[in-house]
């Protein structure tokens, strides 16, 4: 009888989480791109949106980071961003919490069974500190039933990628014009992401179906 040629250590099951935060959209969006490479090669994608209530709370200065207007546009963008993903056959689950607790719960937990979180590179303290967390909180949850856990941080907040720059962050310069002259003379602006193309995202697992609670205004 032939020995088995598969590998014992390929993951039985994968899930990708994409962590929508700051940039809401699925065209020019590498981590959308990164998710359906992923499902094209069997993975499970399921995007989330958390009102994380850090970002509901007035700062230490006393300044309210959240007024009326601003959560009405939250609401509205988040709602359009669901609208789109449905159109491409997926979905958008948006919960209400902390974030590195609402992550977790969707960490596969499964002997053999990977989960790997997609997010934008955050570089703000508060937004890096909450990464951290819910990576810890992720590794954890999945550790408990034999399980793998891992994010992936995608730059993808700015017009020029970080990977282009002509010199060292530690080099960047104090005022605009230098750093104009620099990148315009020395790198190009990447050519934008297209959208993912029909059922390229899959449709969410029905695992997650009685996870969603989206907020009204």
């Amino acid at each position: 009888m032939g020995k088995s040629t598969s590998d014992p250590m390929e993951p039985s099951r994968t899930r990708v989480v994409i962590w929508f935060r700051n940039d809401l959209r699925v065209h020019d969006n590498a981590c959308v791109a990164r998710a359906a490479a992923l499902r094209a090669s069997g993975a499970e994608v399921v995007p989330v949106f958390v009102f994380d209530p850090t970002f509901f709370k007035t700062s230490k200065r006393g300044v309210a980071r959240l007024g009326a207007a601003r959560a009405k546009f939250a609401l509205e963008s988040v709602e359009d961003l669901k609208t789109t993903l449905k159109a491409l056959g997926s979905d958008l689950l948006v919960r209400v919490g902390e974030s590195e607790d609402v992550v977790a719960e969707l960490t596969l937990t499964g002997a053999n069974e990977r989960t790997i979180v997609l997010t934008q590179t955050e570089v703000t303290s508060e937004e890096t500190d909450m990464d951290v967390r819910a990576e810890k909180k992720c590794t954890a949850v999945a550790r408990t039933g034999g399980g793998d856990a891992r994010f992936e941080r995608i730059w993808g907040s700015t017009l020029y990628h970080i990977d282009d720059l002509p010199f060292e962050l530690s080099d960047l310069p104090d005022v605009f014009t230098p750093f104009r002259n620099k990148v315009e003379s020395k790198c190009e602006v990447q050519s934008l992401i297209p959208s993912p193309s029909n059922g390229a995202l899959g449709s969410v697992p029905t695992s997650a179906g009685d996870f969603e609670w989206f907020p009204k205004p």
